[in-house]
């Protein structure tokens, strides 16, 4: 069987890993390179990383609309596609190609959390229970009708990196269980119940920041795990000018007992906690590990501290 692989990030990247140890697709799409940084260096995806490293085609269009890139796809003559973590919705034109359509891999439990940052999403929401889903794709957004479906159940300290790995295993287990039922006519697709259908988008640099007076020590935890490394998390230190903040990433930390800081002066905002800093918050406090200056490496909250006392007064 030819299969097609349609993947970009670090999630479609870890599933194309797996499954070539059992199916090797004769070609990978994934999202043109990109300038990076201040010295707008090239950068390559994961998925490609791994198709070079097993030796697969590489096929990297601008958009799928093109009816130069719908013929090459054509001519490829594959079975079927897989879409996982792609970055694009797929056109009609490009759905009808494979004699056996195209199959999606999503990291939730469809139909919740459909769009791009369902592995943040679940997190954030403090989810207990989390999977992935086989489907069949249409044209509309996680929109197909579902194939399989595995669940995960959740310790409630995962971050988006391991969470991400996990789930992306998880999914290429589920495909390597089902395409061959799938190929046969063995499964059944189940319409999506519409009434269950929930929505997740895609963050930015914004919502990553951390409001102190709003919000509780296991919200922050929860958002840290979930935006780190991308868009990433952070603390604004309004300073004599208030239109230039000191913005000070917060990398990993956990919440502290309220029974732990009961002696501690609910007057003081960050205080030193065990050698570290910390903060409070609207409801509990919140000890901080690892964090990083503007321009500056990470560094732990203690080192920190040694040359920035300065933030105890705030």
């Amino acid at each position: 069987m030819k299969l097609v692989q349609f993947s970009t990030p670090r999630f479609g990247a870890i599933i194309l890993e797996e499954i070539s140890k059992k199916i090797k697709p004769s070609l990978l799409v994934c999202n043109p390179d990109k300038l990076y940084g201040r010295k707008k260096l090239l950068k390559i995806c994961e998925a490609k990383r791994i198709a070079l490293k097993s030796q697969i085609e590489i096929f990297q269009p601008e958009s799928l609309k093109e009816k130069e890139i719908i013929e090459f796809l054509k001519k490829k003559k594959a079975d079927l596609f897989l879409v996982a973590s792609y970055g694009k919705i797929i056109p009609k034109e490009v759905l009808e190609i494979p004699k056996f359509k195209v199959l999606g891999l999503h990291p939730s439990l469809l139909p919740e959390f459909r769009g791009p940052s369902p592995i943040q999403s679940t997190i954030l929401k403090g989810k207990k229970v989390t999977g992935t889903t086989l489907f069949l794709l249409d044209e509309k957004m996680d929109h197909g009708p579902i194939l399989a479906q595995k669940t995960l159940n959740l310790k409630g300290d995962e971050t988006y990196l391991d969470l991400e790995e996990k789930l992306a295993r998880l999914s290429a287990n589920l495909f390597l269980e089902k395409f061959k039922d799938w190929i046969k006519g063995k499964i059944i697709p189940i319409p999506q119940n519409e009434t269950l259908a929930t929505y997740c988008k895609k963050f930015k640099f914004e919502d990553g920041e951390i409001f102190l007076e709003k919000e509780s020590a296991q919200e922050i935890e929860r958002k840290i795990r979930a935006l780190n490394p991308e868009p990433g998390t952070y603390i604004k230190i309004l300073n004599s000018k208030p239109k230039n903040p000191k913005i000070i990433k917060i990398l990993k930390g956990k919440a502290i007992k309220e029974e732990e800081i009961k002696n501690f002066s609910k007057k003081q905002r960050f205080f030193e906690f065990k050698g570290n800093l910390a903060f409070r918050c609207k409801k509990g406090a919140f000890l901080i590990e690892i964090l990083q200056k503007e321009g500056k490496k990470p560094m732990t909250s203690s080192n920190f501290l040694c040359g920035n006392r300065w933030i105890l007064n705030f």
